[in-house]
This record gives structure tokens, C-alpha cells and sequence, in this order.
């Protein structure tokens, strides 16, 4: 009897452990996918940095602007709780960015470049405050 007792005892802890572990394993979490507008958003700060050793140099910067209008489109990580100001924000970097590649001159360049970099931050501050601090490393001195 002694020995059926302890029979079952090593069957229900090894049903228990077996239990434990599966529910352990629905508890992982997969990383979390990255939302088209949180990738683009990658994407135009890499494409940044580009634009920013470019100007930096005096010179015209490759031209991301196309790509950049995928804002308007692009499915945010959490729906935007203002869209229409979400637009404006967008439309408004557009023109600056335009007034970037437009400049008559290197200095020009460079102020319309430093106003991108500010109309990110502004938007990010209403949208999205974590990249802030690394978006602003893109201004130029």
C-alpha cells in the first residue's frame, strides 16, 4: 500500500511539472512585429543620417522623398487617435524636406535641413516621444 501511495504521489508531481512546463511555454511571447509606419520611420532615420553627411558636406542628398510619402499610408503600431493632424504634421515635413532639396545654396540646405529635423521632433512629441532624444541627433551643429 506504502509503495502504490508512493506510486501515484511520483505521478501526479510528474503530471504537475509536465503541466507547469507547457503553460510556460503558451507564456513566452513572440517579439512583437513592427508596425509599417514604425519600420518606415526607421527607415527615414537611417536615411537621415545620409542626408545629414550630405549637407554636412555641402552637397545635394540622395533623394528619399518618395519614400517618405508612405506616411500617409503606412499602419501605425496603435491607431492614431487624430489622423487629420497626424496628415498635417506629414504634409508640413514633406514641404520642408522639398525646401531641402530646393535650396539655392549649401547654408539654405542647411537651415531647411535643421527645420526637417524639428518637424520630426515636433510630431514625434504629440505621436510618439521615445525616438525623440535620437531623432535629435540628426540636427546639424
Amino acid at each position: 500500500m506504502k509503495q502504490l501511495f508512493i506510486l501515484f504521489s511520483i505521478c501526479v508531481f510528474a503530471f504537475t511539472l509536465s503541466f507547469c512546463s507547457e503553460g510556460k511555454k503558451e507564456e513566452k511571447h513572440e517579439p512583437q512585429k513592427v508596425s509599417e509606419l514604425a519600420q518606415l520611420m526607421r527607415t527615414m532615420y537611417d536615411d537621415g543620417e545620409q542626408m545629414k553627411a550630405a549637407v554636412e558636406k555641402g552637397e545635394l542628398p540622395p533623394d528619399f522623398r518618395e519614400k517618405f510619402k508612405k506616411m500617409h499610408t503606412a499602419i501605425p503600431t496603435e491607431p492614431l487617435s487624430n489622423k487629420p493632424a497626424f496628415d498635417a504634421f506629414a504634409n508640413q515635413y514633406l514641404a520642408i524636406i522639398d525646401s531641402v532639396y530646393s535650396a539655392p545654396n549649401a547654408e539654405i540646405r542647411k537651415k531647411n535641413y535643421n527645420a526637417m529635423v524639428t518637424q520630426c521632433v515636433s510630431c514625434h512629441e504629440v505621436y510618439c516621444p521615445g525616438p525623440i532624444k535620437r531623432i535629435k541627433k540628426l540636427t546639424l551643429n
